[in-house]
């Protein structure tokens, strides 16, 4: 699960945030729990981040396969600070522009 401070949620808002993808490319454990760390590129720029999976108390999240692509949304002004979705990104989708879209595809 993740947590976002009021000054992420504010960089996150509709009109300072764009989406784009991520790849999940590797496994690990963060905090006693399974991750799946994915990457997502902003201008040219890297970044990465994770979030948990697996079967974690009453919850069951789905570890996702390494490759899959999901939809993340980001800051403008910090592309660091992101959220990602829950929402695949359909092999049809090739070209990401530089600074993503204003509202998913």
């Amino acid at each position: 699960m993740a947590y976002y401070t009021p000054h992420d949620k504010y960089l996150l808002r509709e009109g300072a945030s764009h989406y784009t993808t991520a790849k999940v490319f590797k496994y690990g454990y963060q905090r006693g729990y399974h991750v799946f760390v994915y990457e997502y590129y902003v201008a040219g720029t890297r970044y990465q981040s994770s979030r948990e999976c697996g079967v974690k108390e009453w919850q069951a999240l789905p570890c996702p396969d390494l490759g899959t692509r999901y939809y993340i949304r980001f800051s403008l002004e910090d592309p660091q600070v992101e959220q990602v979705t829950k929402q695949i990104v359909p092999d049809s989708v090739r070209t990401i522009p530089p600074l993503g879209w204003a509202k998913l595809p």
